[in-house]
């Protein structure tokens, strides 16, 4: 706990955490209220870009090298005023994909897609579903690679946790599937590992372990999974909407909280999962330090250089993190007394908690920070 401790005041890595220092709780300002903030590194390598719904639409704000938005500059993308919950993402070639939830009788009943070029100029939107009375639309994952773009949607009428929605270049569906797939789409995180896609997301039930899906592309079959329980002691884990690779681990930014603290809403704290490549998991980080009733929520990641840029929303506000992570620890530098890459995930210990059967899951309790591991068919080299 000690080291803990100095690490969230940025003192100095403690021995094999890829977590060097957490920077200080600070508010991204642009002079209004707004949720589902997002951050991305501008294509100059130096500045930012900020999203934030407000007022029915998505706002993008240009960010100095400071995260120092410019309000002279925010731009509208949609031009809608009727648009609730949002997910954004960049495409391979510098176009961006966004899709976006509206009521149209029911909440969250219709969804949007749209496409927009480098220049944040509109050129696609579309209309996958209006008014469908069974399906949810929000908190919706999004992946846009150079060979796949797709979105995910909840039906919990009809007992679907997730379905996929493939998506074109012009935001047309192009296939809609069903993944093999133990949680839900809604508050969940698609990812590219590596040429397969990746689902992670939390069942949203009494159990409250991390689920992380692998199937191939463009087969979409299961190629692995991995079932990991990533709540600290007392609280349950939900809502995985934040993740990045760095280097050779993958961090994945959820929400924790204690059910009985009384947190208003989904409101709670964010935490960081560190993961080997194999998705067993190293360490699991505490950032923020919300007290009941008012928590955060949305968390989001990105990471440029040395620093994962941690988001979140609370109270209406977007808040930022910076995280300076261990280079070498990452395995992207090389290690300075060896001159070479450092050999990654040698002293994990892996420790299975997915059940067959998926009937029911052994393992032992984690410890906060504990080398914990992970149930893995296939073994990345």
């Amino acid at each position: 706990m000690i080291l803990l401790a100095a690490a969230l005041l940025g003192g100095p890595a403690w021995a094999g955490s890829l977590i060097v220092s957490i920077g200080p709780e600070t508010l991204i300002d642009v002079d209004r209220s707004g949720n589902w903030g997002r951050v991305y590194p501008a294509e100059d390598g130096v500045s930012w870009d900020l999203f934030i719904a407000s007022g029915g639409d998505y706002l993008r704000y240009p960010m100095d090298a400071d995260f120092v938005p410019d309000l002279t500059r925010g731009q509208a993308l949609t031009g809608r005023t009727d648009l609730v919950d949002h997910s954004i993402t960049r495409c391979p070639d510098g176009s961006w994909l966004h899709v976006s939830s509206s009521t149209t009788l029911l909440p969250d009943d219709t969804a949007w897609a749209f496409r927009y070029d480098a220049d944040f100029t509109r050129t696609a939107e579309v209309q996958l579903y209006a008014a469908e009375p069974t399906q949810v639309h929000r908190d919706m994952p999004l992946l846009c690679t150079e060979t796949f773009a797709a979105t995910g949607f909840f039906d919990p009428e009809n007992r679907l946790p997730f379905r996929l929605v493939e998506l074109d270049d012009a935001a047309q569906p192009v296939r809609v599937d069903e993944p093999d797939f133990g949680a839900v789409a809604t508050g969940s995180v698609l990812m590219d590992l590596d040429g397969a896609l990746g689902i992670a997301s939390f069942p949203g039930v009494e159990v409250d372990y991390l689920h992380v899906s692998e199937f191939s592309l463009p087969g979409l079959d299961l190629i692995d999974r991995h079932l990991q329980d990533v709540s600290p002691p007392g609280e349950k884990a939900y809502w995985s909407q934040g993740f990045a690779r760095v280097g050779d681990r993958y961090v994945l930014a959820y929400m924790s909280r204690d059910e009985t603290a009384g947190f208003a809403s989904h409101d709670g704290n964010v935490w960081l999962g560190v993961f080997n490549l194999d998705w067993r998991l190293i360490e699991r980080v505490p950032i923020t330090t919300n007290m009941a009733p008012l928590g955060g929520m949305q968390p989001w990641i990105t990471f440029r250089d040395d620093t994962i840029v941690l988001t979140y929303t609370k109270d209406l506000r977007t808040y930022r993190y910076d995280i300076v992570v261990d280079r070498v620890e990452a395995g992207l530098d090389p290690a300075p007394e060896a001159g070479a890459r450092r050999a990654a995930d040698t002293s994990d210990v892996s420790v299975d908690t997915w059940a067959d059967s998926r009937g029911g899951c052994a393992g032992a309790a984690l410890l906060l920070m504990a080398p914990v591991g992970l149930l893995g068919r296939r073994r990345r080299g």
